[in-house]
């Protein structure tokens, strides 16, 4: 087992969470902040890498915000309404639009939490049906959210703006428990991690919610759990399956990771940042770091991993992980604090060009190319682009084709984003590309003129 002595994880405090509660599920990055989902617990907490405790929600009868001591996170909370609290309420958790939306497990609706707004939180009622945990991480693709279906008989969608919810029946494809756990989008498509079912389920939010789907070849059930876009590629983590699955969303095709972990429930969250894969442990004591190789091909040091710690007497750690700059958080189950590691230790700041495709992939799923143009979208961004007070412009977008072979081509001539791209959610763009500066000051902002196109 290769050891990854760079990695140092880290663990951020936080106040009212359970022993062994499974107190969170999920974890998204808003306006450089990052908000842990509620199973559990009865409070959404948000954790601020910069230690800022300005414009924190207070929590009644405490300071608005707790700076971890060892870290220098502060640390505050959203206290749920009487009527939202409860066990095992949502399970993954994502930002569109400026606000935060949560993904149903056994909760009646979906849970929105507006920062902005008074109260912050509330529920969105609709697509409720059946029993068990019905939907099991949350993505936005073409403006809209998608709920993957873990008991659900069908995908929740979700439109930001009127707050309308809706379902699409995937009955056709599979039935049973367990069937899918996680969701993310690429090429204009929602592809969810096969869990118990043997199939990628994919929903083309271009063509009308069309529903197929994408042979796995891999037996057994609870395979993978947690899914993530990394340069024109999604993974997905291991949880029984000794490998990471990785899917060509252009290709329709796919290939594994063989990572020689064979235990079992060993990780259940998965994120990108700086060309790296990192899954959080669920029962495992190791964090797991993948570095895909290039043109598909996996080298031996491509795999890696790094101690968490014991977990004594709390075998489900972290679930949910998500990048905030160089950092990553893994929000707390059953674990004594989230998990934080810094990704970029040992490593030289990456170059403006590295860079700007990191911000490509977070904004990846608000991509308007088609079926024939698997793309990695990327904006052009003046410095007037990341100045908050300025209304966000309708960007134009490169396009550059996944294939393979043709990765190292320029980029094709530039071209004015579709019509209906006033439906994508602009300033989660806007956002995603500042956070992507915010680890490295002196290239934020960008000077007049220069633009990122790559």
């Amino acid at each position: 087992m290769a050891a990854d002595d760079d990695l140092a994880p880290k663990r951020v405090a936080v106040a009212g969470a359970a022993a062994n509660g499974g107190n969170f599920d999920g974890v998204a990055l808003l306006e450089g902040r990052l908000y842990l989902c509620p199973y559990n617990a009865d409070f959404v907490v948000c954790i601020d890498p910069t230690g800022d405790v300005l414009g924190c929600y207070e929590r009644p009868g405490e300071s608005p915000a707790v700076v971890d001591p060892s870290t220098g996170y502060s640390v505050s909370y959203y206290d749920l309404p009487a009527p939202l609290r409860g066990g095992e309420k949502w399970s993954g958790i994502c930002a569109c639009r400026g606000k935060l939306f949560c993904a149903p497990a056994t909760a009646p609706g979906v849970l929105v939490v507006d920062p902005g707004a008074s109260p912050p939180m509330r529920s969105i009622e609709g697509g409720r049906g059946g029993g068990g945990h019905m939907w099991d991480g949350i993505c936005v693709c073409n403006g809209r959210l998608y709920c993957a279906p873990f008991d659900a008989r069908s995908v929740l969608a979700i439109d930001p703006i009127t707050e309308a919810a809706g379902t699409i029946d995937v009955s056709a494809v599979r039935q049973g428990a367990g069937k899918w756990s996680g969701c993310a989008a690429a090429c204009g498509k929602v592809f969810c991690a096969p869990h118990n079912a043997g199939v990628v389920l994919v929903i083309d939010a271009h063509d009308g919610d069309a529903v197929s789907s994408i042979d796995c070849g891999y037996a057994g059930n609870q395979k993978w759990s947690g899914i993530c876009a990394s340069r024109g590629k999604l993974y997905c983590a291991p949880f029984n399956a000794a490998s990471v699955l990785c899917v060509d969303p252009a290709r329709l095709s796919m290939r594994w990771i063989e990572t020689g972990a064979s235990s079992p429930a060993k990780y259940r969250c998965i994120a990108a940042a700086g060309g790296r894969l990192f899954c959080a442990p669920y029962s495992s004591p190791h964090l797991l770091v993948v570095a895909p190789g290039q043109n598909g091909v996996d080298d031996a040091d491509g795999v890696r991993f790094a101690d968490c710690g014991p977990g004594g007497a709390t075998p489900r750690r972290w679930s949910g992980v998500a990048a905030c700059g160089g950092m990553l958080v893994a929000a707390q189950f059953d674990a004594g604090g989230a998990l934080v590691v810094d990704q970029r230790a040992g490593d030289a700041p990456p170059s403006l060009e590295a860079q700007l495709r990191e911000a490509a992939e977070a904004i990846a799923c608000v991509s308007c190319a088609g079926a024939n143009e698997p793309a990695v979208a990327l904006c052009d961004a003046p410095s007037e682009f990341f100045d908050a007070a300025a209304p966000p412009p309708r960007p134009k977008f490169h396009y550059e084709t996944a294939w393979e072979e043709d990765r190292a081509a320029p980029a094709a001539a530039e071209e004015d984003a579709p019509e209906d791209y006033t439906d994508v959610p602009l300033v989660d763009a806007k956002l995603a590309l500042r956070d992507a500066f915010d680890a490295y000051p002196p290239l934020k902002p960008l000077p007049p003129g220069l633009t990122a196109d790559v």
